[in-house]
């Protein structure tokens, strides 16, 4: 986002009004388009996707017996 902020600044300059919401409206779809992928690719990489800890949490409780 940080790197996107600068370029988008300039682009936004010539709206004379709400160039900041818009700013700040174009920051967030970024962010969003960026964070979920990168969530979806981390938790399989990391054995913690749902399936993973429901089948750890089963294996812990039948140990526990």
């Amino acid at each position: 986002l940080t790197l996107a902020d600068a370029p988008l600044m300039s682009a936004l300059a010539v709206l004379p009004r709400f160039a900041r919401e818009a700013r700040l409206a174009i920051l967030a779809v970024i962010g969003v388009a960026v964070y979920f992928p990168a969530l979806a690719a981390g938790l399989p990489l990391t054995g913690a996707t749902p399936n993973g800890l429901l089948g750890r949490a089963a294996r812990t409780l039948r140990l526990a017996r």
